[in-house]
């Protein structure tokens, strides 16, 4: 637990009190917080890699109010793009608070599917065909834009590994030989038993970190 008398964080937001008794904002991140954006060289769209920066960025620009603060927190954020492989020129333009993304039309058709690198082969063949519904069906509003891709993430590691949804526990029993406790304690059924750290308090390796220093 934390205490103060002059701040208070909420979220990603630091509400603080100057030397004049201003109340002013800051970008708040927890101790523990390492730098978990999207890696660039990451298998993504490149819309989506050019977006990140660009909502950061505008996330520091309207949550900091003090200017020098802003200029701090704009360079911490640029050095943590940097160190996940973001080009300069991208981050550069990406600053800017003048650039906006280009307004969407609703009446484009969306087209959702999985990503894949070499998509873009498969949305230059509907591009080019695209003429034949246009022509067809010229009562259609929707046809007469060009439709709009979507993608949906493919499965990954992680999806193979973890469960979201465990399912109903209705057929499920569990059966112990001793009284149940709390904590941490192999199943005795797979072989990552003889990896699990027994006991029933568990520390958090960056919590024990920051607790030494």
């Amino acid at each position: 637990m934390t205490s103060s008398t002059d701040r208070v964080s909420f979220l990603d937001t630091l509400v603080f009190r100057d030397e004049s008794g201003t109340l002013k904002t800051d970008l708040y991140t927890k101790p523990t917080d390492r730098n978990s954006l999207l890696h660039y060289h990451s298998l993504h769209p490149t819309a989506t890699k050019k977006s990140i920066p660009r909502s950061q960025f505008k996330r520091v620009q309207r949550i900091v109010t003090d200017p020098i603060l802003l200029k701090t927190r704009t360079e911490e954020m640029y050095s943590k793009f940097r160190e996940r492989g973001y080009p300069p020129d991208l981050l550069t333009e990406a600053i800017d608070p003048n650039t906006t993304a280009r307004p969407s039309s609703n009446k484009r058709v969306p087209f959702v599917h999985i990503y894949h690198p070499y998509v873009h082969i498969l949305h230059h063949s509907i591009r080019r065909h695209w003429n034949l519904l246009r022509t067809a069906h010229p009562h259609i509003p929707e046809f007469q834009e060009h439709f709009l891709p979507c993608y949906k993430r493919p499965p990954n590691i992680r999806d193979s590994l973890v469960k979201a949804d465990m399912g109903t526990n209705k057929d499920k029993t569990q059966r112990f030989l001793d009284k149940p406790r709390c904590g941490t304690f192999p199943c005795l059924h797979c072989n990552q038993c003889n990896s699990v750290i027994k006991g029933d308090v568990f520390h958090h390796p960056h919590s024990v970190l920051l607790k030494k220093v």
